[in-house]
């Protein structure tokens, strides 16, 4: 099947959405939006407007589906981009270093090193890959890349080393391969970086982690986010074990999509700092989320009472 549909002017564009039943308002914000955003982006914003017919949507739009909503649902999304932005970039600065102290302690290679990683991080799966040599290959990708000043002044000096001590490394780590590494270390110092975030074992923090990098590349190419799927999802401890997390455990809904997400990134930015104020400032832009009847905070995994639990207060 060949893809058919012509180009349209911005003109005809506003005309189409009306057509299919979306009320423009005002002509001149409309093109604008259309002009600065793009049709194609604002889409993704009218998608929860647009009509189901036998679980499909189709292209024409519910009564009440008004383009300034889209609209303002997309600068809601882009202002929660940043604050879970901030949060991630929190957390990944304070784990590099987790990670330097707790690796380097064995010497300024030992990440090089297969003995300081999980046997299972070196042994080669069904055809014939080695993760602990993949990720390697990565590095040697990430560290030759970085043109920043400390690299350059380390490569100018030690002419005899190849490669970058864990404790400068890390500090060229894109998220992913933070995040591949610390599922590839061992065991018990795993569970040790997990304790100094309040976690009672080593399973919790390598999927949190994966989950981060899948959100942070969302936020990056500056993607919705706000009702996405967490394709990587992130594991929880069971009920019981953290309270803060027993609302989001007892919920498939807030663990599949962004609300679970948020309860971590909660939770770890407050272990980092006591006196944050991250969670008051995402609970106030909530209070902004746009007020119409095709819009609601559930299909973001938001349950009832939510802003009630502890962990927001």
């Amino acid at each position: 099947m060949r893809y058919q549909k012509p180009f349209l002017p911005i003109a005809q564009q506003i005309a189409q959405l009306e057509a299919r039943g979306l009320e423009i308002g005002d002509q001149q914000l409309a093109t604008r939006a259309l002009e600065q955003i793009g049709y194609y982006r604002l889409s993704a914003y009218w998608y929860a407007f647009r009509e189901i017919q036998q679980g499909k949507r189709t292209d024409t739009f519910l009564a009440g589906a008004k383009l300034q909503d889209a609209v303002s649902l997309y600068i809601f999304d882009k202002k929660l981009r940043l604050l879970v932005l901030d949060a991630i970039e929190r957390i990944e600065i304070s784990l590099r270093t987790d990670i330097a102290l707790t690796v380097g302690v064995n010497g300024g290679w030992a990440h090089r090193d297969a003995q300081y990683v999980h046997p299972r991080f070196n042994r080669a799966k069904r055809g014939g890959r080695v993760p602990f040599q993949d990720w390697m290959s990565r590095l040697d990708k990430c560290e030759s890349r970085s043109r920043d000043e400390f690299v350059t002044h380390f490569r100018a000096k030690y002419t005899s080393e190849r490669f970058l001590p864990i404790w400068m490394s890390v500090e060229v780590w894109e998220l992913g391969l933070l995040s591949h590494f610390l599922s590839g270390m061992r065991h018990a110092d795993i569970t040790a970086i997990s304790h100094r975030y309040g976690l009672p074992d080593a399973k919790l923090l390598p999927t949190w982690t994966r989950t981060f990098t899948f959100v942070r590349n969302v936020c990056a190419h500056h993607g919705r986010l706000w009702n996405r799927p967490m394709v990587d999802q992130p594991a929880f401890p069971r009920a019981g074990t953290l309270i803060d997390f027993d609302h989001v455990s007892a919920s498939r809904p807030s663990q599949e999509r962004l609300y679970g997400t948020l309860v971590i990134l909660n939770f770890l930015v407050r272990q980092l700092n006591g006196g944050t104020e991250w969670h008051l400032r995402v609970k106030e832009l909530l209070e902004s989320f746009p007020d119409s009847p095709l819009l609601s905070l559930t299909s973001a995994g938001f349950p009832a009472g939510w802003e009630q639990e502890a962990i927001w207060n």
